[in-house]
């Protein structure tokens, strides 16, 4: 059986390190994270190849084949630094309970700058996993439609890996951003330095962002901080939002996150792949609703940071629910 590390800066409770067995079918795969809210899954152990390095993986799909039939879109996101596949994992197991194969990975890391460069090749190598014929649940994904996401260093990943071609959407928890380094809108110490090596855009992307400043910045705090990949991506005339969530810290999206907090990033993680994976156009008036998950949006936004969205032909805002 496979065990997968659990800890890291996701989770103070979680970060000694403790280990979690991978399972299959559809009970706990990494301790305490699924709910019956996430659905069922069909849930299988895999090794994706990766150069010198095999990654321990679980690949997900939907348990209930008639709701969801045929083959499904594929979606992959990448962990926090200093952490593994848990660190996501509740994410990506409710996205296999609705509709689509997730495949969670764990990426081997380095110390420093080197870690976003392996980061960026495991996105990549399990993003080429999902046609393997290696992959267990190769038979239930349609290889031409394929999501990504990341939290933290993974998002930071998954910013670069979105120009890719094929990937026809990305979701960023905390953050969407501009530049790879520099950019006024990271979390940690990227926001220091000038702005440099402008990501190129390539799919519509949904940013979701933590309510407050970069900590290595504390006193800058422009209301449009959250912004400046989102206006990047506008400028491109290529979809987005920017949802700054209320009183959420950076290690919440990933899996120190409350029940009531993992709801709601997963409702629009899920919407925003509904409406670029699924091709489903009424998703963006979901994303739009004025409630979400039982409560009012406006209760949920930041009233210290703008929200923005922007779904050609439809809305172009920078502040949303102003």
């Amino acid at each position: 059986m496979l065990l997968v590390a659990c800890g890291g800066e996701s989770s103070p409770s979680a970060g000694t390190g403790a280990s979690g067995a991978v399972a299959h079918g559809d009970s706990a795969v990494c301790p305490g994270e699924v709910r019956d809210w996430m659905g069922r899954a069909v849930i299988r152990e895999a090794t994706i190849p990766d150069g010198e390095f095999d990654l321990p993986a679980v690949v997900m799909a939907p348990a209930d084949r008639e709701r969801y039939p045929g083959p499904r879109p594929v979606v992959t996101f990448g962990h926090g630094i200093s952490s593994q596949l848990c660190n996501v994992f509740w994410l990506q197991r409710y996205l296999a309970g609705h509709g689509y194969v997730a495949i969670a990975y764990s990426a081997p890391q380095r110390d420093g700058l080197s870690s976003l460069p392996r980061s960026v090749e495991a996105m990549r190598a399990a993003v080429r996993f999902a046609s393997d014929p290696a992959n267990p649940l190769a038979d239930r994904i349609d290889p031409r439609r394929i999501g990504i996401g990341g939290f933290s260093l993974g998002a930071h990943t998954a910013s670069i890996v979105q120009a890719d071609p094929g990937i026809d959407a990305v979701v960023l928890l905390d953050n969407l951003r501009r530049w790879r380094h520099g950019d006024p809108g990271g979390v940690g110490g990227n926001c220091v330095g000038p702005p440099a090596h402008e990501i190129p855009v390539g799919a519509p992307a949904l940013g979701l962002a933590q309510d407050a400043p970069c900590k290595a910045r504390p006193r800058f705090q422009p209301r449009d901080l959250k912004q400046f990949g989102f206006d990047h991506w506008r400028e491109q005339g290529v979809a987005s939002m920017e949802l700054v969530l209320r009183g959420f810290d950076h290690v919440e999206f990933g899996n120190a996150g409350s029940d009531r907090q993992r709801r709601l990033v997963a409702h629009y993680t899920g919407l925003w792949f509904d409406r670029w994976l699924a091709d489903d156009p009424e998703a963006e008036s979901r994303l739009l609703a004025p409630r979400a998950v039982g409560l009012p949006v406006e209760a949920m936004l930041s009233r210290r940071f703008d929200s923005a969205a922007y779904l050609p032909g439809r809305i172009e805002t920078t502040r949303l629910r102003d």
